[in-house]
């Protein structure tokens, strides 16, 4: 073959490389992988209600809280006097064959403590708060679950794909290769080369193939739904202005959710409320039961008059044990104080651990995708000096190669990104945090 033919075999060879290494733009990067899967196309949103409906541990919280809300319509049932009737009949044997008797017939009403009855009905408030809260919390930990899920498999399917547009550049590779070796154009070292980068890069699909099949297993099990190893997903929000996003992490808006209150907080504040509560009930341990009753005997020889008697029932000693229950719950009072204190400071260095971790992916997002953009114009230079008879193909499949773990690595920052993202945003306390940083 004379030389101007291998120069045109050479040229049409880096013309095919070209149009199938070209990568978009960050952005369009973050778009890519929406359309390539096959199967019924399941939205984020949907799932998040799939999970919501089948959570057990959600289900449980709910449960919960409907149990407190029943506690709270019984307690107020109780600010009701309780009403009890009796009827009696008394007879009476003085001389043999004397008898009389007497009946009557009496009403008794037992008046709840206003003071303990106000300090109860407070603790069931404070309980039902609680009870939300803790469901709540429960959502948002299922929420944040099966978004990282779904982020993790939308991101290795992009390294599927990444691998399969370089498993069709070896196979024309190959093909030139075989063709250029046959025609004794080229060394067997660079056809063996050729022959072992495509069956490694193949079962390299498969095992990321395997992985990915397996994340979506994982996810039919978190949501408890349909089998979504055939579902196709789709890409909900990306990083369309990363300038933005560093705004937020940095501005006002950020120093207003480092003061907010996430429900984890609120629960812990709902803590202390209760114990507070206890105490002070643990304190009305002097205080007196009420009763009033009336009497009205039926007897036609007895009185028509009706008797009435109020009653209080106050203890005035036992032994020390209501006491020493009211110092109990004052100790836990303050227990959970220091406990609150403490869940504040673990919170704020966990929200600026996670913070801190997003800035510096970010940064690093965009210090790869320079390298990517760099590589990707050494590739077209690489590709120029082997047109032109400069460089072996060795060196061109081993930039090839390496621009291919690049851009893998692009993908990963961007999955790690996500997943920062999701639990920065339930750390907040707040799911549609989310939604505002990938919009």
């Amino acid at each position: 073959m004379s030389l101007s033919c291998v120069s045109a075999v050479r040229k049409g060879f880096v013309l095919v490389l070209l149009t199938g290494i070209m990568i978009p733009s960050l952005m369009a990067s973050e778009k890519a992988g929406r359309d390539n899967l096959q199967g019924n196309l399941v939205s984020l949103t949907e799932i998040e209600s799939m999970a919501l409906i089948s959570g057990s541990r959600v289900k449980s919280a709910e449960a919960g809280h409907k149990i407190y809300q029943a506690r709270k319509r019984q307690h107020y049932g109780r600010l009701l006097p309780s009403l009890s009737f009796n009827a009696a009949i008394q007879a009476t044997e003085k001389d043999p064959g004397e008898k009389t008797s007497v009946s009557s017939l009496s009403a008794e009403v037992s008046l709840p403590d206003p003071w303990t009855f106000q300090n109860q009905g407070r603790q069931v408030d404070v309980l039902n708060e609680k009870a939300e809260l803790e469901t709540q919390l429960e959502r948002a930990e299922l929420i944040s679950t099966v978004r990282k899920q779904y982020y993790k498999i939308l991101y290795q399917q992009k390294k599927v794909n990444l691998k399969q547009e370089l498993l069709k550049i070896l196979q024309r590779v190959f093909e030139d290769t075989r063709k250029r070796y046959y025609s004794g154009l080229i060394h067997k070292l660079d056809f063996q080369k050729a022959r072992l980068s495509l069956i490694q890069t193949t079962s390299e699909i498969e095992n990321l193939n395997s992985v990915l099949s397996s994340d979506k297993q994982k996810l039919t099990e978190l949501v408890s739904g349909p089998d979504f190893r055939k579902a196709r997903f789709s890409l909900e929000g990306y990083l369309s202005d990363s300038g933005q996003l560093s705004r937020l992490l940095t501005g006002d808006f950020f120093t207003g959710l480092r003061q907010s209150k996430s429900p984890h907080l609120q629960l812990q504040e709902t803590l202390l409320k209760s114990a507070s509560l206890e105490a002070e009930g643990a304190s009305l341990f002097y205080m007196p039961d009420f009763r009033l009753s009336a009497e009205k005997p039926t007897d036609k020889k007895a009185s028509d008059g009706m008797t009435f008697k109020a009653g209080v029932s106050w203890e005035l000693f036992s032994g020390g044990r209501d006491y020493y229950s009211y110092r109990e719950k004052v100790a836990s009072k303050e227990k959970q104080s220091h406990l609150n204190e403490a869940a504040k400071k673990d919170w704020l260095v966990r929200f600026d651990s996670l913070h801190h971790s997003l800035i510096l992916s970010l940064s690093r997002l965009e210090l790869q995708f320079n390298i990517v953009k760099t590589w990707e114009e050494m590739i077209t230079l690489s590709s120029e000096r082997f047109s032109r008879g400069l460089a072996e193909y060795r060196e061109l499949s081993d930039d090839l190669e390496k621009f291919s773990l690049q851009k893998e690595k692009l993908v990963d920052l961007q999955s790690t990104l996500w997943d920062e993202l999701i639990e920065f945003s339930s750390h907040c306390g707040n799911s549609e945090l989310f939604r505002k940083f990938a919009s």
